[in-house]
């Protein structure tokens, strides 16, 4: 059973867009996402916290603007990540550092779960990495090791507040006891059949379900750009037959998005995707509305 969480924010510019500091209680992480601009003021005295062992995980896009992701470790992460903007061959955006309050973090503590966290990043194909090697944990002691995956829970909820949703599959049912509908997109030309359900985490897309191998001019350059990530990612995998199929469960911003992509061009998610009965979403969605009119 999952419990509510309190998690603390504080932005000492006062803005949304400057440095973001996270802390949980009773959890003795904590951590700062800071602007690619303003990464001097990690060691310039500013944020002595995070002149200490921890983790750290850069994002930005690759010259053909696909999305980027390096995770990596350091006795010192404010010092170490002053040399990744120029060195990761990516267009850095914002990095997110992570290290404990009662400084208790050793250096095998940030390499088992730097190596934790490129493990779940790989299995939750959600954006391509740029560590060229994968490294092995280091062995702890049974006490030290789930102290670290009870850390490593805390740092991936932090991480994904922070809007690193990188390290977990997306969530197709909320749980085994809710009652989730299941929609249905058939292409008989193409001969392409998907399902997906909606979740907190958006539009779901199933694992199984197949895409067109050759989308048309007409499809958005956006959409265009998110299906080669899919393929890049692994998430999309080419078969025999021709049509792409979906290696895992794949969240997406809306129907219309999953429709695109999977159809390879414009398509309304409300008019494409339908229930078991044949209704489709949009018609679902406008009798729940007309439920709620008095």
């Amino acid at each position: 059973m999952n419990h509510g969480k309190q998690l603390r924010l504080f932005l000492p510019d006062g803005t949304p867009s400057g440095p973001r500091y996270y802390e949980m209680v009773n959890w003795t992480g904590q951590a700062l996402l800071m602007p690619v601009s303003r990464i001097k003021e990690l060691i310039n005295g500013s944020w002595p916290e995070f002149e200490r062992p921890g983790v750290y995980l850069i994002r930005g896009e690759s010259e053909d603007g696909h999305s980027r992701l390096y995770i990596g470790e350091s006795e010192n992460v404010a010092k170490r990540v002053q040399g990744h903007p120029v060195g990761l061959g990516f267009e850095v955006s914002e990095l997110l550092l992570f290290s404990s309050k009662d400084d208790n973090l050793t250096k095998s503590h940030v390499l088992w779960l730097e190596s934790a966290l490129i493990d779940l990043a790989h299995i939750a194909k959600r954006t391509k990495l740029s560590n060229s090697t994968a490294p092995t944990g280091k062995l702890l002691s049974k006490a030290e090791h789930a102290t670290m995956v009870e850390f490593l829970e805390h740092l991936g909820l932090v991480a994904q507040t922070a809007g690193f949703l990188y390290f977990t599959k997306a969530k197709a049912r909320q749980d085994a006891s809710s009652s989730v509908a299941t929609f249905f997109l058939n292409k008989a030309k193409q001969g392409i059949k998907a399902q997906a359900v909606q979740s907190d985490d958006g539009f779901v897309v199933l694992a199984g379900s197949q895409a067109s191998a050759h989308p048309t001019e007409t499809l958005a350059k956006g959409y265009g750009k998110q299906r080669e990530e899919l393929i890049e990612q692994g998430v999309l995998r080419l078969e025999a037959d021709g049509r792409y199929i979906f290696t895992v469960d794949t969240a997406f911003s809306s129907p219309s998005a999953a429709a695109a992509i999977i159809s390879g061009y414009p398509s309304s998610g409300p008019a494409t995707w339908k229930d078991g009965n044949g209704v489709t979403l949009g018609e679902l969605l406008q009798r729940q509305i007309a439920s709620y009119v008095v």
